[in-house]
């Protein structure tokens, strides 16, 4: 049971929640009211993945022995749920302002950036893999929080 629940957190729940974070952005290109805010956002996905690219031309060296183990979930570390706890709920908070004006696209950028940089560097980067567990279940908690706080918000975000 315990390979089980190791396996559901560590390739389903945090990857799960990375590509959410991709996907969030792609919803906010797709909503977005002008064009201006449409191209923006668009603009804004583009750099982020060209962001991705650099990322990963500069972090090869690292990705050494690709190891996908289950057996054991990493301790709690609380400095990094914390810190994207904090994360999630600002950017829920900002993007509620955000999004109506012209800076919508670095709130894409942002999205696609991170997203794409944290799963990569997941997957591939062994040594990373516990602190962006934490971060990514911290920004999720955050995010989620800043709606129990403040329930209009996604309707704001999302219209």
């Amino acid at each position: 049971m315990q390979d089980f629940i190791s396996f559901a957190v560590l390739w389903i729940f945090v990857p799960g929640i990375l590509m959410a974070l991709f996907a969030f952005g792609l919803v906010i290109i797709a909503r977005a009211a002008t064009p201006e805010h449409k191209a923006s956002s668009r603009a804004g996905m583009w750099g982020g993945l060209v962001m991705f690219v650099v990322y990963i031309i500069t972090s090869l060296g690292k990705v050494k022995n690709i190891t996908f183990a289950t057996k054991v979930l990493p301790s709690f570390q609380f400095v990094p749920a914390a810190i994207g706890a904090l994360i999630g709920f600002l950017f829920l908070l900002a993007a509620r302002y955000l999004l109506p004006t012209r800076l919508v696209g670095l709130v894409v950028l942002l999205l696609s950036a991170a997203s794409t940089i944290a799963l990569y560097s997941y997957l591939l980067i062994a040594s990373m893999r516990p602190d962006i567990l934490f971060l990514s279940l911290g920004f999720a908690f955050g995010a989620l929080f800043h709606i129990v706080i403040f329930p209009n918000s996604i309707k704001e975000i999302l219209t």
